[in-house]
């Protein structure tokens, strides 16, 4: 192509997009612009003489000019200039002209118009100018509040291929690094309903983008051949994505070469898109950072937290057990029966305890892994306190136990094995903490359409402060100059299994305002007082 051939086609690029592409409508249009403008001209010569009407003839040009563009903005020019000839200069109804004022009048009008139409297409494309800039202005102030609102990763790259697909017409798709291998890219996110089928071509310039962080792909100097156009997301710690983009007329099934090319304005646009969106993945990622570095120091914690609690409460037991049965072994023949019972009535004890100790580790284990589903049957209140109490019998043994004959609940539905742990739980813990010859006392009712149950001691009390944290994990209410044994699990193992049957534990004031009361509440319907059991 020659130099004169290249500014040849420039001139007429030039002169297109000033112009447009006019149809048979809008000359048809400007035609009766013009005729407008006779009726008029012809109204006012009429009633009103003028020395020159020509004037009344740039109304018409200024309009199609604003209206619709260069082109019947010139055919406005010579349309009105010859219907002026015409009518208004002498001789009448002639195109001659004979006298030189009109033919300086006829070439005014020309130049005049000329210059109108030219400056009613500049308007013309300058409130075009300024409504596309308003318009993308306002899609990426949308598009920012979006991002802003996304806070998950998903939301934020779905957000991010969905509004670039519409907002510019265009296919997209977001690469990202693989956790594991950073070098091996996967679709994150693509345009909804338009498919993202990458050929070899496509992830070849998407990986060479993604290695070198420059853009890649068709239009571009660098693998020009493939369908997609790569752009890394950069964000202010470096490479977070890919975005690439293609145009929505290109199969995702074509093996041909297909060229894909944007206007300067649409970079532009896509380039702020694109930078809008890196910082929005930067953040997120940023996020998951601190969030997965929480659960690494809590996960931490935790660790630190059990085996500081185990590593004397699991160890004390044991070492008792193992002290009596070394004693029954060496003692033997000296030891009286009623001796021998009672060492291995307490190797027995401690054994329960150490099991109920492993129990608890075992029950926040699958609770945390939400592997403890409830398996619900309707069994006796009575029943289930009665087999807790036999589990408890040596730790209750210096307690009065009070249980009202006329139960307010009859029967729950609820797993037994679940609630009778709960029960266990609860009753040694409050076991441990009430002094001897105290009062433990269990109550149940059915009120404002809940079921509850009440597990009152007349110990010391808990204070204002520790009343929520007691369900807490490895949180346990010291007594004054004394160290009570456990793990501080047991608590927060019954609020685990309350609330894997949809109920809810706290702890209240005791009654008569002496000690503490655990309140477990259930949904009615999960309980039923004693005439409905009959």
């Amino acid at each position: 192509m020659t130099q004169d051939e290249s500014a040849g086609g420039s001139l007429l690029r030039h002169i297109q997009n000033i112009g447009g592409n006019p149809t048979l409508r809008e000359f048809g249009m400007s035609t009766l612009t013009v005729l407008a403008a006779l009726t008029l001209a012809w109204g006012i010569h009429y009633f009103f003489p003028l020395a020159d009407l020509s004037l009344i003839f740039l109304m018409p040009v200024l309009y199609t000019g604003v209206r619709y563009g260069l082109w019947p903005s010139l055919y406005t020019v010579f349309i009105g200039l010859a219907l002026y000839n015409f009518f208004f200069v002498t001789p009448l109804y002639s195109m001659d002209v004979i006298q030189a004022r009109e033919i300086a009048t006829l070439l005014f009008f020309i130049f005049v118009a000329l210059i109108t139409g030219n400056m009613a297409v500049r308007l013309k494309n300058q409130i075009r100018s300024l409504r596309l800039s308003a318009r993308r202005n306002a899609q990426m102030h949308d598009f920012s509040r979006k991002l802003a609102a996304a806070l998950a990763m998903e939301d934020i790259l779905q957000e991010t291929v969905t509004s670039i697909g519409v907002d510019l017409t265009l296919r997209t798709v977001i690469l990202m690094p693989e956790p594991k291998n950073d070098q091996k890219l996967y679709i994150a996110a693509h345009h909804p309903g338009s498919g993202c089928n990458l050929n070899r071509t496509d992830w070849a310039a998407a990986e060479w983008a993604w290695k070198n962080g420059k853009s890649a792909g068709a239009g571009s100097d660098t693998l020009p051949a493939a369908r997609w156009y790569f752009i890394p997301l950069k964000g202010p710690k470096g490479l977070v994505a890919l975005l690439g983009v293609t145009a929505l007329t290109i199969d995702a099934d074509a093996t041909e070469e297909e060229e894909f090319s944007m206007g300067a304005a649409q970079k532009r646009m896509l380039k702020s898109f694109c930078d809008q969106a890196a910082l929005a993945i930067d953040r997120a990622k940023m996020a998951e950072d601190i969030e997965e570095t929480r659960l690494l120091s809590e996960a931490d914690k935790l660790r630190s937290s059990l085996l500081s609690s185990i590593s004397h409460d699991l160890r004390t037991p044991l070492v008792s057990m193992m002290g009596s049965i070394r004693n029954l072994k060496e003692l033997d023949e000296s030891l009286p029966p009623p001796a021998r019972q009672e060492v291995l009535n307490f190797v027995l004890h401690e054994g329960e305890r150490l099991n109920r100790f492993i129990q608890n580790l075992l029950d926040m284990t699958q609770l945390g892994y939400g592997q403890l589903q409830p398996h619900k049957e309707w069994i006796d209140l009575r029943v289930l306190v009665d087999r807790a109490l036999q589990r408890l019998e040596k730790e209750i043994a210096t307690h009065r136990l009070e249980i009202p004959p006329e139960q307010g609940i009859a029967q729950l539905h609820v797993d037994p094995v679940m609630m009778e742990q709960v029960l266990v739980n609860i009753i040694d813990n409050a076991s441990e903490y009430a002094p001897a010859g105290t009062r433990i006392r269990i109550l149940s009712k059915i009120e404002n359409k809940k079921a509850m149950l009440v597990i009152a001691d007349e110990g010391p009390g808990i204070p204002d402060k520790d009343r929520v944290m007691i369900f807490d994990m490895f949180y346990r209410v010291r007594k004054a100059g004394a160290d009570v044994a456990g793990t501080g699990l047991g608590l927060a193992i019954c609020k685990g299994l309350v609330e894997a049957h949809g109920g809810e534990v706290h702890a209240a004031p005791g009654i008569d305002g002496k000690g503490v009361a655990v309140v477990i509440t259930f949904p009615v319907s999960m309980a039923r007082d004693r005439k409905e059991a009959v």
